[in-house]
């Protein structure tokens, strides 16, 4: 036998206060005797009735205490083992996916698989290894072969849902290296999606169930002359229609508000015209409760373009010039020698063709053309030139993969570790891209003069997906993520380590390096404060995380219940919980003291 609770043991105190309560309670009579002589049969009359005598004989005060225990028991949820589980081996799989947080009752689905699996665990026979797994965004292992039982459904309590999307079937190949490891294992996945366990041994806990949710899919804008237009699109994702109000908010200030009805999988778009082009964040909110709160709201962050300065340092380059006029955002500087060339002056991007001053500017990205050695890099001998073509799918080259293109010669580029390749000139890689210190760089090894890269229709969107690259932005590359997504951070090589507030205000620190590794805690909805000191200054910019609501939003199917390999249905759980044979024999018991009593009186 095994209990789910041991605290109710401290109401077994009550017990010694009935019995005190017998114990001093006293029954006095006056009897009148015409003689002495009956003093003895009194006396013993009067013995009898002693403390521990009257105890004896005072079967209303046993099974009071009798009806005492049997409750107190019934409070520890007593489970018999026999004909319970026996695991040698088991593997315990947490669906912690954003669709585990939907209602089923009062309860979550994960909250309900995580009171299931308690109990299967408390009945189960002493002895048996458990392994406890995550699956969110990653699969994880949070705990290996426990066998304390308490430790184990310590461990169960502290496991945290999160607002990510995943795959579950991605934990598959987790639990076959960990069932091969030990003998007689047996793996229980709990989760709302339907998959193969394929070779797996074991069974799955399906808490998937109809239930009411609408979802907001997404909020977008667009900057117009006059106002911003926005687009909401809203989708009703549950098995019942959905009547409900869409409000939008603009800096948390309700703009415009409108009415939705929707059957059981219809979406429908809003639109709305905002006068106010100030406006820095867009929330969209529906008002209906259903059973999945989390995607019931979305956030988009307006981001207005700043214009990139640009020097082109160069002799004359008239193909450069022309593509760079195509985009769009840029201020172009030209400057034709290195006697016009100001060290003073900022750019954001430097593009240096066939130049390089002998010192090289400390701040912005840079495009070398046919250039000498410099801080950077060194340049070998003139190599003899080929067709040239794109080695790696990558922002440079988006769009123009199937150029080819022919070079007279090209200058030999001694590659380092912070460079990669995206152009080769025949077998020879020859054009570069990378990061150092912070700062971006692209390297193109021959004069634009000496190819008709420069003839063919992708050079200017080459030259666009460059400038696209190297601008430069905030902290942050973008403003709106999916809960999971990984954020990119660029941060400022001069300033101190970057620091991430979650909504929760938890902080997380991430220290300064180059290149820079992403963060990857968005696993929760909100809005993140990322911060970061430059030089006496702090800079601050947010992100907004939301729902993976295409993923993680559905309640139209249920599914709920255990199955195995063959879909057969089975109970989760070993023993037997005794709790309600401990109460209808307190009432029974409760029932013959009352008749007692009645009896007596």
């Amino acid at each position: 036998m095994s209990f789910v609770r041991l605290w109710p043991l401290l109401f077994s105190l009550s017990i010694a206060g009935v019995i005190l309560l017998y114990m001093l309670k006293q029954k006095r009579k006056n009897e009148d005797v015409p003689s002495l002589a009956l003093w003895r049969e009194v006396f013993r009359d009067v013995k009898a009735k002693t403390p521990w005598e009257k105890l004896r004989k005072n079967i209303l005060m046993f099974l009071q205490i009798l009806i005492l225990i049997l409750l107190i028991f019934s409070f520890l949820e007593p489970l018999t083992l026999f004909g319970g589980r026996e695991f040698r081996n088991l593997i315990l799989v947490f669906d912690t996916t954003g669709s585990m947080k939907g209602k089923m009752g009062e309860l979550t689905k994960f909250e309900r698989g995580r009171e299931e699996i308690k109990k299967l665990i408390n009945s189960t026979k002493e002895g048996a290894n458990i392994t406890i797994i995550t699956s969110g965004k990653e699969s994880k292992v949070e705990l290996s072969n426990g066998r304390d039982k308490n430790e184990v459904i310590k461990k169960i309590d502290d496991l945290k849902v999160t607002d990510s999307s995943g795959n579950i079937e991605d934990s598959l190949s987790l639990v076959r290296s960990l069932s091969n490891s030990g003998e007689g294992s047996e793996a229980i996945f709990i989760t709302d999606k339907e998959f193969s366990l394929e070779d797996v041994k074991g069974s799955i806990y399906n808490l998937a169930q109809k239930g009411k949710n609408a979802s907001i899919d997404l909020v977008s804008y667009k900057l117009e002359k006059d106002n911003i237009s926005v687009v909401a699109r809203i989708s009703n994702r549950g098995a019942e229609s959905y009547e409900g109000d869409f409000s939008l908010y603009g800096d948390d200030k309700i703009l415009e508000v409108k009415s939705l009805n929707l059957s059981s999988g219809e979406s429908v778009n809003v639109s709305f015209k905002v006068a106010d082009r100030n406006i820095s964040m867009f929330k969209g909110e529906l008002s209906e409760k259903d059973d999945l709160m989390e995607d019931n709201v979305y956030y988009s962050l307006v981001r207005t373009e700043k214009s990139q300065k640009i020097l082109l340092l160069s002799e004359k380059n008239i193909f450069m010039e022309k593509a760079l006029a195509t985009v769009q955002g840029i201020e172009v500087f030209k400057v034709n020698s290195l006697d016009n060339y100001n060290e003073k002056d900022e750019y954001d991007i430097y593009i240096f063709d066939g130049i390089v001053p002998d010192s090289l500017p400390t701040k912005g990205n840079l495009i070398f053309i046919n250039t000498p050695t410099n801080d950077l890099f060194t340049v070998g001998e003139d190599i003899e030139g080929g067709e040239g073509k794109v080695t790696e799918s990558n922002t440079i080259t988006e769009n123009i993969k199937n150029i080819k293109f022919g070079v007279r010669s090209f200058k030999d580029i001694q590659k380092v570790s912070y460079l990669k390749s995206f152009l080769n000139i025949g077998e020879k890689e020859a054009a570069f891209y990378g990061e150092k210190d912070g700062r971006k760089l692209i390297v193109l090894p021959f004069k634009l003069n000496d190819s008709d890269i420069v003839l063919k229709p992708q050079f200017p969107i080459m030259v666009h997906n460059m400038i696209n690259y190297l601008s430069l932005s905030g902290i942050l590359e973008k403003g709106d993520y999916i809960a999971g997504e990984e954020v990119e951070i660029t941060p400022n090589i001069n300033g101190e380590n970057i620091r991430i507030y979650t909504p929760d205000n938890e902080e997380k620190v991430m220290a300064l390096r180059f290149p820079m590794k992403n963060y990857d805690g968005t696993l929760n909805t909100g809005i993140y404060t990322v911060k970061q000191k430059v030089l006496e200054e702090e800079k601050e910019e947010i992100l907004a995380v939301n729902f993976p609501s295409q993923l993680e939003s559905d309640m139209k199917e249920e599914e709920e219940g255990v199955t195995s390999e063959g879909k057969e249905e089975f109970k989760i759980k070993g023993g037997r919980n005794l709790t309600p044979i401990l109460i209808i024999l307190s009432i029974i018991i409760l029932m013959v003291e009352w008749y007692i009593y009645g009896k007596r009186s």
